[in-house]
């Protein structure tokens, strides 16, 4: 499947519309062979056909950053502004048409149009960049957080009932709360104090001899 120079519009508004959430094609870009799309937000995507129409050049132009929320944390915030797309920076990736169709071998893909390939390769390899920007060619960081969410949730399931309950004692802060409760005081001669309430003093039976003295008269 080819797209040629004379397509690329027709194709570019196909993909707007496939993609929707607002995107459109720029009446403003220039004619210059290729596709312009433009996002309410300022967001923008570019494709145009090369090598005869067997492949396509993809990119996509960060926006202006959204102003932080009132409530916003600093850090946060910046945190954030550093892993998107700057405005006007571009991203680029390339399909060949050809060889997307031929290698699915079989004649359900073979017959896809070049808008299918192309909407699939934003959504797999460009539009995730826009909030996650890679750092080198093939980083796909959206990739990286993803399966480490699912290790967590695996591992989580995978963990045994001793294993949660450990985890749950070793995080629950009510845990070194109750030690303090239940620790012994001292009091000024340095003797422990127990605040148990149910510890109670044993009487120690009395000699003869103190009975004798006990029961004995008092002198007149």
């Amino acid at each position: 499947m080819l797209i040629t120079d004379a397509a690329v519009q027709e194709t570019g508004h196909t993909v707007a519309n496939t993609l929707a959430c607002g995107w459109a094609i720029d009446p403003d870009a220039p004619a210059d062979g290729a596709a312009h799309l433009l996002h309410p937000d300022g967001r923008r995507i570019g494709l145009r056909p090369i090598f005869g129409g067997t492949t396509v050049q993809l990119w996509i132009t960060g926006n202006a950053a959204p102003p932080p929320a009132d409530d916003a944390d600093k850090a946060a915030h910046e945190t954030y502004l550093a892993g998107r797309l700057a405005e006007g920076r571009h991203y680029h990736a390339a399909i060949s048409l050809v060889e997307d169709a031929d290698e699915a071998n079989d004649d359900e893909a073979n017959g896809r149009e070049p808008a299918d390939l192309i909407t699939e390769a934003l959504d797999d390899k460009l539009l995730p960049a826009f909030e996650q920007k890679p750092f080198y060619v093939g980083h796909r960081p959206w990739i990286t957080a993803f399966d480490e969410a699912m290790a967590d949730i695996t591992a989580e399931r995978n963990a045994t009932p001793a294993e949660l309950r450990t985890e749950a004692h070793e995080d629950d802060p009510a845990d070194d709360q109750d030690s303090e409760a239940n620790a012994p005081v001292s009091d000024e001669d340095g003797d422990h104090q127990s605040d148990r309430s149910d510890d109670k003093a044993t009487d120690t039976p009395a000699t003869p001899a103190q009975e004798a003295q006990q029961s004995a008269p008092e002198p007149k």
